[in-house]
């Protein structure tokens, strides 16, 4: 009966509110790894082919084309950053040049007449015909962006692929702009604590033809190389 008349917020005051406690494991905290920049350099000996095609007209025929094999090697050089998208996926950007020259011979035979008397009783008649040159000299800077693709990552050696595209312009009186499309296959080796060292046979293929004064031939400067580099963390 004593309860009973007291008021219910005077019981609410002498009776504390039971607290439970519970002590559990403190969440996971999840450090991301920052993936490292790195730098590369490299250069490589090239060997230039071409594709070439005459740009014919009515009144001109363009026929014995030949290329001094002597002049087709040329070198490269290439230098810039290397960026992780993931553990198999890189980006590389940066800076290119290249050097070389070649000499392109061919015949022009025109719609002019030329007439010989080969002796008193007959004439030759044939139209006439033209040596042309044309010297290929390019030296060229460019801007490329590629991408790398690890395929296998061994213990010693990795594998990967590179693809890409490059814009340059040649330095020459030309002043000619072109663009490249750059595959290559490379194997890399660490030799160092931050030092990768890398070999990588490359293919660039020539999206645009060049055409020489007399615009008679149109010509893409493709190349092939063997590139030799350092991969160094930063």
């Amino acid at each position: 009966h004593v309860l009973e008349s007291k008021p219910y917020q005077f019981l609410t005051s002498h009776f504390a509110k039971t607290k439970i406690r519970f002590k559990g494991p403190k969440p996971a905290v999840y450090y991301k790894i920052k993936q490292p920049v790195e730098f590369y350099v490299s250069a490589m000996p090239l060997v230039n082919y071409y594709t070439i095609t005459p740009n014919e007209t009515d009144a001109n025929y363009v026929h014995g084309i030949t290329v001094n094999d002597g002049g087709r090697i040329g070198i490269y050089a290439q230098a810039g950053l290397r960026f992780s998208l993931s553990d198999r996926m890189k980006l590389l950007t940066g800076l290119s040049f290249s050097s070389s020259s070649q000499l392109i011979s061919y015949q022009v035979r025109t719609d002019s007449i030329v007439s010989q008397a080969s002796d008193s009783q007959a004439t030759n008649v044939s139209f006439a015909e033209e040596a042309k040159e044309y010297k290929l000299k390019a030296n060229y800077v460019g801007a490329k962006v590629d991408y790398q693709y690890i395929l296998l990552k061994g213990p010693s050696i990795t594998h990967h692929i590179t693809l890409g595209i490059e814009g340059a312009i040649n330095l020459n009186d030309t002043k000619m702009a072109t663009s490249f499309v750059n595959i290559g296959y490379g194997l890399s080796r660490q030799i160092g604590d931050n030092v990768h060292f890398f070999v990588e046979p490359t293919w660039s293929y020539a999206l645009f033809s060049q055409s020489d004064a007399n615009a008679l031939l149109l010509v893409k400067p493709n190349k092939i190389g063997f590139n030799l580099g350092l991969t160094v963390k930063l």
